[in-house]
């Protein structure tokens, strides 16, 4: 299944876009799929990883997924929600 586009508008200066657009011409792609790689690339190489605390840790329960709401509400009521 292919993943859903959403059309996003940016600005680039005239020294910016003939860059891009040279790579995309170069490439043999379209510019669009030379931002989103350049994009992907970025956030790979400046990606830090999971925010502290999520993931690190098994709770026992099968399921939270289900009832997330539930036990925040109920965290929240116990004062156990930082």
């Amino acid at each position: 299944m292919p993943t859903a586009m959403h059309k996003t508008t940016i600005y680039l200066d005239d020294d910016t876009r003939l860059c891009l657009r040279r790579a995309a011409q170069r490439e043999g792609k379209t510019q669009a799929e030379i931002l989103r790689d350049a994009v992907r690339r970025y956030e790979r190489e400046t990606h830090e990883g999971l925010p502290p605390g999520v993931g690190g840790f098994r709770s026992g329960r099968r399921d939270v997924g289900e009832r997330a709401e539930t036990l925040l509400r109920a965290a929240t009521r116990k004062r156990k929600w930082r």
